[in-house]
C-alpha cells in the first residue's frame, strides 16, 4: 500500500514538473513578445535614449504583472488538460 502511495506521488510529481516547464515556457514567450513590440513602439515615439529605457521599463513592469495574472488564471482554466 505504501509502495502505491510513493508511485503515485511521483506520478503527480513528474506531471507538475511537466505543466511548471510549459507554464514557464508559455509566460516567457508572451513577455518576450511583449517586449519587442513595446520596445519598437517606444522607439518609434522617443528620440532620447535614456527616456525610452525609462518608459519600456515603467510599461512592461505594470504590462507584465497583469500578464502574469491573466497567465495564471488561463492555466488555472484550462491546464488541467494538460
Amino acid at each position: 500500500m505504501f509502495q502505491d502511495m510513493v508511485l503515485v506521488v511521483k506520478s503527480e510529481n513528474k506531471v507538475k514538473l511537466k505543466r511548471t516547464i510549459l507554464k514557464s515556457i508559455t509566460y516567457r514567450l508572451i513577455c518576450s513578445t511583449e517586449t519587442l513590440f513595446i520596445s519598437f513602439g517606444v522607439a518609434r515615439l522617443m528620440i532620447e535614449p535614456s527616456k525610452q529605457a525609462w518608459a519600456i521599463t515603467g510599461i512592461l513592469f505594470c504590462l507584465k504583472m497583469v500578464t502574469y495574472c491573466v497567465h495564471e488564471k488561463v492555466w488555472d482554466r484550462f491546464g488541467g488538460v494538460i
